[in-house]
């Protein structure tokens, strides 16, 4: 019955991918990427806000990350780029290339820290013409734990070495406003244990754990809470003060700046 469940569950995803996919290609393909990941909330029934898209081949991305000043003047979207990903807006489509590269997509999804975006596939561009693509899903990877929140109705906090708890925390108030979290409450003590059982060597050390936040765009809305939130949190654990405007300052670096520039294929 589970294997069923998880057959029915790549198919759905599949097909609705790779029809979002095709009904926006010429967002994708001004991309010039010929193999990704996507995985996340992107694959859910619901309109995804923004494709959270990653490498298969870690150098496909690298011209993305480094793009230089002038390069800039001859895109056509605008970039939010951040130490996590880069953000594309083209054709009105939101994209982000995430810059952390796993060997398989299972592993690209297992790192994930909740069950409802543990689910992904992989997606190879094919040419029908001169200038024109298609996008074709080779393969897709569900999680056990995509199955039990498919299961249970609600999504959980599943830590995993490489996440970081603090960046989870923020999220919680964007997951509960989408109807993914059902108790916030179990949720907020499962991460704050996640950290604790982490630990921290410094100050510094405690900053560094933001890296984890995304595109930064529901967060930068909540920024002051989320530094008042995080200032108490430090505080509880140290007896020490870290100014406020020290967290914003790190939460603004790690949000990035968006920038006005053009994409052309």
């Amino acid at each position: 019955m589970f294997e069923e469940e998880v057959t029915m569950v790549e198919n759905e995803i599949s097909k609705r991918i790779q029809m979002r996919l095709n009904d926006n290609r010429l967002a994708f393909a001004k991309l010039n990427i010929p193999r990704f990941y996507i995985a996340g909330g992107a694959l859910h029934k619901e309109e995804p806000n923004d494709y959270d898209l990653f490498p298969v081949v870690e150098k496909d991305f690298n011209s993305h990350f480094n793009i230089s000043q002038e390069k800039q003047s001859n895109l056509k979207a605008k970039i939010w780029e951040t130490p996590n990903a880069v953000t594309y807006k083209i054709d009105g489509i939101t994209i982000q290339l995430c810059k952390f590269w796993k060997p398989t997509l299972a592993e690209t999804v297992e790192r994930f820290d909740f069950t409802h975006c543990k689910i992904g596939v992989e997606v190879n561009r094919v040419r029908y013409g001169r200038d024109s693509y298609a996008f074709l899903v080779s393969h897709s990877y569900v999680s056990p734990d995509y199955i039990r929140y498919r299961m249970l109705g609600y999504s959980e906090y599943n830590p995993k070495a490489d996440c970081y708890p603090l960046s989870s925390l923020l999220r919680i108030g964007k997951y509960m406003n989408k109807g993914f979290i059902r108790s916030p409450y179990d949720v907020v003590f499962k991460i704050l244990e996640s950290f604790l059982e982490r630990g921290y060597k410094s100050r510094q050390d405690f900053l560094d754990q933001l890296k984890g936040i995304d595109v930064g765009i529901d967060e930068a809305q909540r920024l002051t809470e989320n530094a008042h939130i995080l200032k108490h949190i430090y505080y509880l654990l140290t007896g020490d003060v870290i100014p406020q405007e020290e967290i914003v300052q790190k939460l603004m670096v790690e949000m990035g700046q968006i920038q006005n520039v053009v994409l052309r294929r």
